[in-house]
């Protein structure tokens, strides 16, 4: 009697890690940034984007793009993997937005 066995590794997201393009989160007003997400879970998880614990339009994608960045885009953004066997999100990375700042003088 022959048996083939067939093994499949599988694994829950352990490590998940944003980083972003510029590589700094410091982006300008009006400019764009990207966000991207990574992990290790087995099978490819899937990805949601949180800014401050708050889902972004269902997003399920490993990366972010923030185009004509405003005010409201600052602040922290975390990343969710998920696998069937497990979720893990990853550490906040923090958005700055810079503002211009235009001084009039009076004479």
């Amino acid at each position: 009697m022959l048996c083939v066995c067939l093994l499949y590794l599988s694994d829950a997201p352990r490590q998940v890690t944003v980083s972003t393009y510029p590589s700094s989160a410091v982006v300008a007003l009006n400019r764009g940034i990207t966000l991207y997400c990574s992990s290790d879970g087995l099978p490819q998880p899937t990805y949601h984007f949180r800014h401050y614990g708050n889902i972004l339009n269902g997003n399920k994608e490993w990366k972010l793009e923030i185009r004509n960045v405003k005010v409201k885009d600052a602040g922290n953004y975390t990343c969710e993997a998920r696998n069937f066997l497990g979720m893990k999100e990853s550490l906040p990375t923090v958005v700055n937005v810079e503002r211009k700042l235009i001084y009039i003088m009076k004479l």
